[in-house]
């Protein structure tokens, strides 16, 4: 699950791959009612120690679930990768599809990570490891 604070519009907007049930469809504000008591209080509490002035009720802030967001079909396993696209996908210039296939998007994940200049270990990679990530990722790797 993902939270997007909009501190200008005092909007919460939540974007969560997993099914909304069905005693909920209509207000989906019930699945997410003790989620969002929990994240409340930390929020709160975290941002009274960053701003001791910010004193904003987040339970009067418009609540939206995004709607159009791709549902995880394997009971949950596959949530936080899409929860990783849906963080890339944000509020980017660029168009972007969302990969639902669970193989393709754990190899994008592993791709992206070894890529990575803040891995320590892509140095050890094999040249022809490194020949791979740079064609799939168009990066220079070295």
């Amino acid at each position: 699950m993902l939270y997007v604070l909009d501190h200008v519009d005092k909007k919460f907007i939540v974007i969560d791959p997993s099914r909304v049930p069905e005693w909920c469809e209509d207000v989906p504000y019930r699945k997410y009612g003790q989620t969002i008591t929990h994240f409340y209080k930390k929020y709160t509490t975290a941002m009274n120690v960053n701003s001791p002035r910010w004193d904003q009720n987040i339970y009067k802030w418009s609540f939206t679930h995004e709607k159009g967001i791709v549902e995880d079909e394997e009971k949950g396993y596959s949530t936080g990768y899409l929860v990783l696209q849906y963080m890339s996908w944000w509020k980017s210039i660029q168009s972007m599809e969302i990969c639902t296939d669970r193989v393709t998007m754990r190899q994008n994940l592993i791709i992206y990570i070894l890529s990575l200049g803040v891995n320590a270990y892509r140095q050890l990679l094999p040249a022809e490891a490194k020949n791979y990530l740079s064609r799939i990722n168009e990066w220079d790797i070295k």
